[in-house]
């Protein structure tokens, strides 16, 4: 029995709603010339406020898009900040041990000219003290020319020999330091080049 009234009353409804819209199509077409600019009116308002609102909604995702590539140049700025500065502690650290070892080498370098002159002066006060003791003892054998001609020919030959002896050691340790200058130099700058372009890689 409630299906029954149930299925009645919506019949009924049906039948009214069904009734009510076709009274209004036959009033629409009746009157088509005043519906038809309202219905233009309609549509035009419609498709204004969706214009509007994609336009709404572009100008939306520009700013947020626009926002983000503000916060990745705020952020990449911030990181090559970090990044260069890492540089510069790290080349300041290669040239702290490029100096202290330059400092090393020569140090090292007048260590060993001091103790082969050293050496040669000491070799040179030897073969003086042998000298007078050759000469006093052909002083007492040979004429004084003939001694006197032999003291200038061995010292002049003694002194040679020093000055030429100290002159190589010099030279060969002046050429032991160039090298090791040069070395320590050229490993400088392949630590600072290579420093560098980890830098470059890591910096935009």
């Amino acid at each position: 029995m409630t299906d029954m009234l149930t299925f009645a009353a919506i019949k009924i409804l049906l039948s009214v709603i069904f009734s009510r819209l076709g009274k209004m199509l036959a009033f629409a077409f009746e009157h088509w010339r005043v519906f038809l600019p309202m219905a233009m009116v309609c549509l035009a308002i419609w498709y204004v406020h969706s214009l509007r609102s994609e336009r709404d909604d572009a100008l939306a995702s520009l700013a947020d898009y626009q926002a983000q590539v503000e916060d990745a140049k705020r952020q990449r700025r911030i990181l090559n900040m970090v990044i260069e500065r890492r540089l510069e502690l790290e080349l300041a650290r290669v040239d702290a041990v490029h100096e202290a070892q330059m400092t090393t080498l020569m140090e090292n370098y007048n260590a060993q000219l001091d103790d082969k002159s050293k050496r040669i002066t000491d070799i040179a006060d030897f073969n003086g003290r042998l000298r007078q003791q050759l000469e006093a003892f052909t002083a007492a054998r040979m004429s004084e020319d003939r001694s006197g001609s032999l003291r200038s020919a061995e010292s002049g030959g003694d002194c040679h020999a020093t000055d030429s002896g100290y002159d190589v050691a010099a030279y060969l340790d002046t050429l032991e330091y160039a090298a090791a200058d040069t070395t320590l130099n050229y490993n400088t700058l392949w630590q600072r080049c290579d420093a560098a372009i980890r830098a470059a890689n890591g910096t935009q």
